[in-house]
């Protein structure tokens, strides 16, 4: 790459930077605002926009929110609601985000695991998480399968013939009800109640959206109080762009 080049690609950076601070900057402990509503926001007013640059791929808003709606309906189905703990171990990519994204969608806490963690260390970071569910990168499976864990969490797969990739597909790409202020659920999406897990202790950004209860059988829902956790700024994996 020549000189040209490089500062091209250096002022997109600092740009981008820019853009997510700016986008950020009402994102403080205490408001009731958070990166899941800049987001949503974003995906409504340009849902064409590039939300994520990634290699040569390109992910606009709208794909980023659908995607990100996914992984909150497959956590509500699987009981993660307002408070719940998830280890988050992935590398650097665009489910990365929209995997978190989600997770405040459902009010979850996310634990973003230390992806060069191994063996003794990789097991203490996810427990005193306290979490009961891992989202795991393909690429990370086999290191996260040969870690000694006292009580291993649930193993959740993203990548090519992973077991969450395949939940996903099943999963709605519309925001959950109890972001909308509706009683909508997307055909396939089970929603349970809120649980008590434990917070997390590491590396934990909590949601701010409590979970929802449907039944089976059609019943008036019940929408349980939204969660007044303060708001943080997204770990910095990936510029939003405007």
């Amino acid at each position: 790459m020549g000189l040209t080049g490089a500062l091209l690609r250096e002022a997109i950076y600092l740009y981008s930077i820019a853009r997510t601070l700016w986008l950020l900057r009402l994102v403080k402990p205490g408001a009731t605002r958070s990166i899941v509503d800049i987001v949503e926001a974003q995906a409504k007013k340009r849902p064409g926009a590039v939300a994520i640059y990634y290699l040569d791929q390109a992910m606009s808003y709208a794909q980023l929110d659908a995607r990100a709606n996914r992984y909150a309906h497959w956590a509500l189905s699987q009981g993660i609601g307002r408070g719940a703990a998830v280890a988050l171990l992935m590398e650097n990519r665009p489910d990365y985000i929209c995997a978190w994204l989600g997770l405040f969608k459902a009010g979850a806490q996310v634990a973003l695991i230390n992806t060069n963690l191994t063996g003794a260390a990789l097991a203490h970071s996810i427990s005193i998480s306290g979490t009961k569910h891992a989202i795991v990168g393909k690429e990370l499976e086999a290191n996260f399968l040969a870690t000694p864990f006292e009580v291993r969490p649930a193993l959740w797969v993203e990548g090519e013939g992973g077991n969450l990739s395949a939940a996903l597909a099943l999963r709605c790409a519309r925001i959950p009800a109890h972001r909308r202020g509706s009683t909508f659920a997307c055909a396939g999406a089970d929603y349970v109640a809120e649980n008590g897990g434990k917070a997390a202790l590491l590396s934990v950004w909590p949601g701010r959206a409590g979970a929802t209860q449907q039944s089976q059988e059609g019943q008036k829902p019940k929408r349980n109080p939204r969660s007044r956790h303060p708001s943080h700024a997204p770990p910095n994996r990936a510029a939003l762009q405007r």
